[in-house]
């Protein structure tokens, strides 16, 4: 197809404003989409993104932030924007995504002008790329990028917020290879140096992203190799100096996985998993993520961490991969272009094929930059159909992708929905049993969280988190025995696992068994030294014993192994208000908040402690705060009855009052204060009186029995 020349210049424009478009399209219903799985120990529970200062210091606790610097500084950015408003992590994330498809496009499209001339120095280009024009490369270009944009096997590492970390590093590993390109082009012009060093920079942010990132040097080299230089030493004699810097970005990439010590026992060959099984599920699990690239149905959030060792599944999938890499070594020296596109599938697969991760054996968000390999290939050969029919076939897949992502962003909708999802596509799968159980759970539909907590145990008995999880839904239901005897039998399977210890001696300590609850924790303790939950356990335990003295210095010390432990500076200020010393309780509150701003307790503790100073208003504004986050305690709702009472608030005095009775009824004080504060809106007053209403006094919130209950564990991905 001829266009004048103005026209072309505008091609790659309106191609880009369609990508943009289309994928907005696609992922409309995704920015409500609930925080899920690892979101929320990396994000919700993460101080470290709280302030810039500390973004680039992630926690070194294997959940998916950890070693990754540049991924907990975007997450940083999000806060500071919008605290834990979800949305803006979905627009963030989309960006990325759509930034990704351009540079996509822009590589695919400078690519084929590249192989229209002569993909290197004595090859001859393919005759339908020969014949192509600006405008039919731009069309194949947007066709491929838009059919990844679109495909529904990416809404894994989209709609998902915490694997931005996929994401991101598939942004900076295309941007790495297209500054590259566009510097090589820019040959010993002035503009050369500019481009080399923007590829510089895009690989060393990838390497503090994500450790796939890892084959980026290489893969620029055989680009190079592939569509520019025509062999790896003309490559190498070319631009050395390139290649020099673009290898020192392993330098960053070793220290961070270094200072993980293997992603905290989560990846690596020392997580307890059999290099030989992972293997094999790998043979099994690369094939179906290409059947998945074909076909998209079923796609899987979480595929656990099960093993396929059975020969049935294992051989036809090795089969298929010594196919394709033979094919791949084949293609290198006949069809360049091809064994590049081999080559780019494996580079970018190796990495979590070769190294086994505990957490997910398997996980589609793998094959994001990996698919742009066969969405390339089949848009290279529909290069061949006429212009007319070539449009047609990509307008017909992209409508039809679109809008099964657009379906599939509806499963995300809440954590219920998704693992209800999870669980009816594996239903053999006790973590996805479990993850529902702490959906229902969260929405307080406790017996479905227990159906669910006992169908994961009838799948895997040995799973510690599940009966810890367990326990926590009878602890809420007020069934302590039954939480206890849960919690005694997760410690008989795992003696020496200390979180079930720790979990066993909370439940001892609401339920008033002091001793043994100090038993557990130190033994809990034995188990793990730097446990920094089991020292603020133990601390709590020995105030409750009227240890004062030795609870400050557990609680102490569990701060100094953990500074960002909000729930142990809250513990903190309760024994110091305790202590009557309120300035110091009312700074440990405020710490604490400023870790978690969403912390009701905190908030509930410091109005507790303002009240105490004659802090009225700042009172009134942390009691709010508190039952915004959780309204159900009566007595809070009746605490503030009456500090709306003493500053003249009377009608929403009277409203708190009777909140309190429809939580309680019965509530003694309550229904004295409520006659108390009608009486004086009879008289129209204008005025209170102090001494005129009866304070239920409240005591300071703990974390552990007081105003929430023990978190349910998360049995999470941590993915890789």
């Amino acid at each position: 197809m001829t266009l004048a020349p103005h026209a072309i210049r505008r091609v790659p424009l309106w191609a880009g404003l369609v990508l943009v478009l289309a994928g907005l399209a696609a992922y409309a219903g995704s920015f409500r989409a609930a925080f899920v799985l690892d979101d929320k120990p990396a994000i919700v529970d993460n101080p470290t993104i709280r302030h810039f200062v500390t973004a680039l210091r992630p926690p070194h606790d294997g959940t998916t932030v950890d070693g990754r610097p540049l991924l907990n500084l975007s997450l940083a950015l999000n806060y500071a924007l919008g605290g834990t408003n979800v949305g803006g992590y979905h627009a963030l994330n989309l960006g990325l995504h759509l930034m990704a498809g351009l540079a996509l496009f822009g590589l695919v499209r400078r690519t084929l002008a590249r192989i229209a001339t002569g993909p290197a120095p004595g090859v001859a280009p393919p005759a339908v790329f020969a014949r192509m024009g600006d405008f039919d490369r731009s069309m194949v270009a947007l066709g491929a990028a838009l059919l990844w944009v679109l495909h529904p096997l990416q809404t894994e590492s989209v709609t998902y917020v915490v694997q931005r970390a996929e994401s991101m590093m598939g942004l900076f590993y295309l941007l790495t290879l297209y500054c590259f390109l566009r510097g090589a082009e820019a040959a010993s012009g002035p503009g050369s140096g500019r481009w080399f060093a923007l590829s510089w920079g895009a690989c060393l942010c990838g390497m503090a992203t994500k450790e796939v990132m890892v084959s980026a040097p290489v893969i620029v080299l055989l680009y190079d190799r592939t569509f520019l230089s025509g062999s790896i030493r003309a490559a190498w004699a070319r631009r050395k100096g390139v290649y020099l810097a673009l290898g020192s970005t392993w330098i960053l990439l070793a220290s961070l996985v270094a200072g993980t010590a293997g992603r905290s026992g989560t990846a690596g060959f020392q997580t307890g998993v059999s290099w030989v099984d992972y293997l094999r599920t790998q043979a099994f699990a690369v094939p179906h993520y290409l059947r998945l690239v074909l076909w998209p149905r079923p796609l899987v959030f979480d595929y656990g961490t099960a093993v396929v060792t059975a020969a049935s599944a294992v051989v036809p999938g090795a089969l298929v991969l010594l196919g394709l890499a033979g094919a791949t070594a084949l293609a290198w020296r006949r069809w360049p272009g091809l064994g590049f596109a081999g080559a780019w599938f494996f580079a970018l697969l190796a990495p979590t094929c070769l190294v086994p991760v505990a957490t997910q054996t398997m996980a589609e968000h793998r094959m994001y930059l990996a698919l742009a390999a066969p969405l390339a290939v089949a848009a290279g050969a529909m290069a061949r159909l006429p212009g007319p029919a070539r449009l047609v076939i990509f307008g017909v897949l992209a409508v039809g992708l679109g809008v099964a992502t657009f379906r599939r962003n509806r499963v995300y909708r809440s954590e219920a929905a998704l693992w209800a999802d999870n669980v009816a596509k594996r239903p053999d799968d006790a973590r996805g049993h479990n993850n529902l159980g702490k959906s229902y759970f969260e929405q307080g539909n406790f017996a479905a969280a227990v159906a669910e907590y006992r169908e994961a145990l009838r799948l895997d008995p040995n799973l510690p988190y599940v009966y810890i999880n367990l326990g926590s839904v009878w602890e809420r239901m007020g069934q302590l025995p039954a939480a206890i005897a849960i919690e005694r039998e997760a410690v008989q399977r795992r003696p020496d696992w200390a979180g079930v210890r720790k979990s066993l001696a909370d439940a001892l300590n609401h339920a008033g068994n002091l001793p043994e609850a100090m038993a557990q924790y130190r033994e809990a303790l034995r188990l793990k030294p730097d446990y920094a939950q089991a020292e603020n356990g133990l601390g709590t335990v020995l105030a409750r014993a009227g240890r004062t003295a030795e609870a400050m210095a557990h609680v102490q010390a569990a701060l100094a192994m953990d500074p960002n432990y909000a729930e142990a500076d809250n513990t903190l200020g309760t024994l110091f208000a305790g202590a009557n010393r309120l300035p110091e309780a009312i700074a440990c509150y405020e710490r604490a908040l400023a870790l978690n701003p969403d912390y009701a307790e905190a908030h509930l503790n410091l109005g507790n402690a303002c009240f105490e100073v004659g802090r009225l208003s700042r009172a009134i504004q942390e009691y709010d705060r508190a039952i915004g986050l959780q309204p159900e305690p009566a007595e809070v709702h009746e605490h503030l009855g009456i500090l709306c009472a003493e500053t003249g608030q009377f009608a929403r005095a009277e409203a708190q009052f009777e909140e309190a009775l429809r939580l309680q009824p019965g509530y003694r004080e309550a229904e004295e204060n409520l006659r108390r504060v009608r009486a004086v809106r009879s008289r129209d007053s204008g005025r209170s009186d102090p001494g005129a209403l009866r304070p239920a006094r409240l005591r300071p919130a703990t974390g552990t029995g007081g105003f929430t209950s023990a978190d349910p564990w998360f049995g999470g991905a941590f993915a890789g």
